[in-house]
């Protein structure tokens, strides 16, 4: 993905905002996403104590530029202008220290250490350092931390033991689908002959609770990415790290692929001109693969001849109130995992529908008004995922609701 493209679709979003260009009613949503394109990709690594975590984080960064805190369960990585040591209590005090990171000096009862360092690699990523306590309340507290803000995660760890597992559980669907287990010190497991036992082991875990698992023999990895001298490509592939490193960068691609599309949706939904520098080519349209999704779609459309515009609106109503049905319970009691269970419905649901009218062709205004305001619910929809929690699973709940309010009149009224 190009840089410049996605200065480019900011700047234009930018505009936008800055001249008025959107509606008061999606302003915010237009300022959320601006943030997230401009927002370096959060990664976490996780994990109880002797992980492995430090060497992993300076091995992704290609740096040795993470130290090893003892005690400190948080230690982030970002940029900064300049070398910057912030130290943050368990009261939620902050100290600041100019320091050079090998002079630094932990205060007492210090929670989390913020170091900014004027390092190229952490302009568009940063990295968070998790140790877990032990046991106690406080591994909970201190996880829940973690994946609220975490884009990228990747667990560390020997074993993955039941512990491990309690505690992951805790962690959202949504992130766990951006997650990664990093069977680390992968070399000592190959020579005491148990990484092939202990991979085939957590093959069916990983498959529902992770994105994939890499095993990696970090401090190999390192060596063979030493500064200033030329990779090892040999070494940087058979100690794991490429492979995990690669996973890694796809996932921060796609992130900001999806950020730059739903900002693409909502500039043209306003017919906001963008530049084709920041049009990604290799994107369809939402609704071109949604009959995948709600098979539905797919019978509504398979006949002898253009479907006639009724008996599209018939079958986008049986979709809508199939979706209303399942969901108006859960949006109105929603948790955190539940909002993003119902956003999910109501996206493929809005994808759908949007499918189906579009397949008729038809000169009745009303007709192709419902088809217009089925497109724009979609591009809402989509763009509600964006922010996601509560509100936005009811908003979603609420367009749909809508749209069917709306081919209901025309088929019954």
């Amino acid at each position: 993905m190009s840089v410049a493209s996605q200065e480019t679709i900011a700047a234009q979003l930018r505009s936008a905002l800055d001249g008025d260009a959107l509606p008061l009613e999606c302003r915010d949503v237009g300022q959320r996403l601006l943030a997230h394109l401009k927002k370096p990709t959060q990664i976490t690594v996780i994990g109880l104590r002797k992980s492995g975590k430090t060497s992993l984080v300076n091995m992704l960064l290609g740096d040795p530029v993470m130290p090893d805190i003892d005690g400190v369960p948080i230690v982030e990585l970002v940029y900064g202008d300049a070398t910057r040591i912030v130290f943050e209590s368990y009261g939620g005090s902050l100290q600041y220290s100019d320091d050079a990171i090998e002079d630094m000096r932990v205060p007492q009862d210090t929670i989390r250490v913020c170091l900014e360092l004027p390092n190229k690699s952490l302009q568009d990523k940063s990295f968070v350092e998790i140790g877990l306590p032990d046991a106690g309340a406080e591994q909970l507290k201190i996880m829940d931390w973690a994946t609220q803000r975490s884009d990228i995660l990747i667990w560390c760890s020997q074993k993955f033991e039941d512990r491990e597992l309690t505690l992951w559980a805790s962690a959202p669907d949504q992130l766990k689908d951006h997650s990664f287990l990093a069977l680390t010190m992968a070399d000592r497991l190959h020579m005491k002959g148990e990484l092939a036992d202990r991979i085939a082991h957590l093959e069916p875990l990983v498959a529902e609770e992770f994105l994939c698992l890499y095993p990696v023999a970090t401090q190999q990895a390192i060596a063979a990415r030493a500064p200033g001298a030329e990779v090892n490509s040999g070494l940087w592939q058979s100690s794991g790290g490429k492979a995990l490193n690669d996973g890694v960068q796809g996932q921060i691609d796609s992130g900001r692929m999806a950020d730059m599309d739903q900002a693409h949706m909502l500039l043209g939904r306003f017919n906001i001109e963008t530049s084709p520098q920041g049009q990604n080519p290799d994107r369809l349209p939402a609704g071109n693969d949604a009959a995948q999704v709600m098979p539905g779609a797919a019978d509504a459309r398979e006949s002898s001849g253009q479907p006639e515009p009724d008996a599209l609106l018939e079958s986008a109503l049986a979709l809508l109130q199939d979706c209303a049905d399942e969901l108006m319970t859960d949006c109105t009691n929603a948790t955190a995992d539940s909002a993003d269970r119902v956003l999910e419905r109501c996206t493929q649901t809005a994808e759908a529908v949007a499918a189906l009218l579009s397949d008729a062709q038809s000169d009745d205004p009303q007709f192709s008004a419902i088809r217009e305001d089925a497109m724009e619910g979609e591009q809402m929809v989509l763009l509600f995922q964006l922010e996601r929690g509560e509100n936005a699973a009811s908003d979603a709940v609420t367009v749909l609701l809508q749209m069917k309010k709306e081919m209901s009149g025309r088929m019954y009224g």
